[in-house]
């Protein structure tokens, strides 16, 4: 069996492909309560190594405050975020 691509055929998989996406990331947008969900122009933000390596580093922050293990952590980034959590405890305390 012989296939061939011609220009048209390639023009119609690259059309779905485009429509496909689009479609399925409006989906994903109108399912999060995005304001515009249909907008091409509001696009995901795409993360970043450092997003990432962030949120992971409050992640464990949070489980270490909430456990009581500070005295175990010798990551300086997450012992950032733990004396925040602890500046904010205190600020609430206040309030």
């Amino acid at each position: 069996m012989e296939f061939t691509i011609t220009l048209p055929t390639l023009a119609v998989i690259i059309l779905a492909y485009y429509t496909g996406r689009y479609a399925y990331f409006s989906f994903l947008k109108y399912r999060s309560g995005h304001q515009r969900p249909f907008d091409p122009r509001y696009n995901y933000r795409t993360s970043s190594w450092l997003d990432w390596q962030r949120g992971f580093e409050q992640g464990q922050a949070k489980i270490i405050h909430k456990y009581h293990l500070e005295e175990c952590c010798e990551d300086k980034a997450v012992l950032k975020w733990i004396k925040g959590y602890k500046d904010l405890e205190n600020d609430l305390r206040k309030i």
